[in-house]
């Protein structure tokens, strides 16, 4: 069986989400907001699957993935604040996606391990005795924040769990139709140009493989994984911000 994750009940991460897994014939997880989101849309309740804190799915038969969620905060600052409560039947109003927690994904494979960061902030620690192969990092806001919050979250989401590769994801402008090319999301919006500076500094720095992914080219995770070893062990320092374990 196929599964289809849902970070949060935002638009740009759930709007299809539900019409996605029908059209696979997949299995959809996300929290009591995307549930709702589901049920507006007559996704079959008994291929939903209710996430919460450090709930871990298993995929496949025998089991080949084991997915350990972990509630992490949406990017600061976020608009459509709160939960859901009530189904939503398309077509529905952008406002109205309220975004419901939201969860960051650890995806354990025979091959590879995958830390998927659908929203670009942190927990301390989260990943404290954790390690991710691949890490497929958020960089929607990032640019907005101060360079000691980038510093930081670099630090909790990719050198904690000392990851070889990082795929850059949420730095396109979702406004525009997929099938034109790619584009940073417009200044008004974020500063996506200070983002990719910094990454690409932290990356040189620490020895890590960046990669942007092609639109709708399928990847085999175990190919994206770098050779590149750790240059230097990793160092805790001092993490300011959410500390939920």
């Amino acid at each position: 069986m196929t599964l289809v994750l849902a970070a949060h009940s935002h638009h740009d991460h759930a709007m299809d989400s539900a019409t996605i897994a029908a059209s696979q014939e997949a299995e959809l997880a996300g929290s009591e907001s995307v549930r709702w989101l589901a049920e507006g849309a007559d996704f079959p309740k008994e291929r939903f699957r209710l996430v919460k804190h450090r709930t871990v799915l298993e995929v496949g038969r025998p089991v080949r993935f084991h997915i350990t969620a972990f509630e992490t905060p949406h990017s600061p600052h976020p608009f459509f604040r709160g939960d859901l409560e009530a189904p939503l039947r398309p077509p529905i109003w952008g406002p109205n996606y309220r975004g419901g927690p939201n969860f960051s994904f650890l995806i354990e494979h025979s091959l590879a391990k995958m830390l998927v960061v659908p929203s670009a902030n942190f927990v301390c620690e989260a990943l404290l005795e954790r390690h991710a192969d691949v890490v497929f990092l958020s960089l929607g806001g990032i640019g907005r924040q101060s360079l000691e919050f980038f510093e930081t979250y670099w630090r909790e989401t990719v050198l904690r769990p000392q990851a070889s590769t990082v795929v850059l994801t949420h730095w396109d402008d979702f406004f525009i139709s997929l099938d034109k090319p790619l584009r940073p999301m417009r200044r008004l919006i974020d500063d996506v140009e200070t983002a990719l500076d910094w990454v690409e500094a932290a990356a040189g720095r620490d020895g890590v493989e960046l990669i942007i992914p092609a639109p709708f080219r399928p990847a085999a995770v175990d190919a994206l994984i770098s050779g590149v070893s750790r240059p230097v062990p990793f160092n805790h320092g001092t993490c300011v911000g959410d500390t939920r374990a």
